[in-house]
């Protein structure tokens, strides 16, 4: 057993003010901010309509092992869109293990991106809001399909880059979810 008695007083005081310091690192930031943390997500919530046309339609979609990745086999339905239409999409709803997300990724837009990629020009996605910064979120998007018949695939990525946004899909950070649908546009 060691005795506390023994150590001289300085050593005692600095180890002490480096276990303060240590906690001050491990709470908060330079800027006297919490740590950025990557989220778990594990559900997801998307509003798509027509305005002025179409109340919104809900589509949900849930990852089963809770890594984020949703998986083609989780089986989620084929979304269906008509030709030469443009869609509003509102990510409406995210969640994880601790409950929702929406309000805290919607705090932390400057270090979150939502990316969009499409096989087959299925669709064509418009950011419809920005970031602190002027550089595109994704949380709010306009879906356009255009005038031919065809089936393909949208993969959503919410890319979490504190630090190193810069609007662009294929930059450094960590994915919080990846899902991808798939789409058929018909008449």
């Amino acid at each position: 057993m060691v005795s506390y008695k023994n150590l001289p007083c300085k050593l005692v005081g600095l180890i002490i003010l480096a276990f303060g310091v240590s906690l001050q690192n491990c709470s908060e930031n330079e800027s006297g901010k919490k740590p950025n943390k990557k989220e778990i997500i594990d559900a997801i919530n998307i509003d798509i309509w027509i305005p002025g046309v179409l109340e919104p339609y809900s589509q949900f979609l849930y990852d089963p092992d809770g890594d984020g990745t949703f998986e083609p086999d989780d089986l989620y339905p084929t979304l269906l869109f008509q030709t030469n239409v443009t869609y509003s999409a509102n990510m409406y709803y995210v969640a994880g293990p601790e409950g929702d997300l929406s309000e805290e990724i919607n705090d932390e837009k400057d270090d979150h991106l939502f990316c969009y990629e499409v096989t087959n020009n299925v669709i064509s996605v418009t950011y419809k809001d920005e970031d602190s910064n002027d550089l595109p979120f994704g949380w709010q998007t306009e879906w356009t399909t255009g005038d031919v018949e065809v089936t393909g695939q949208l993969t959503i990525t919410l890319r979490h880059q504190p630090g190193t946004k810069t609007g662009d899909c294929s930059t450094a950070g960590e994915v919080d979810f990846q899902v991808v649908i798939p789409i058929e546009v018909s008449n």
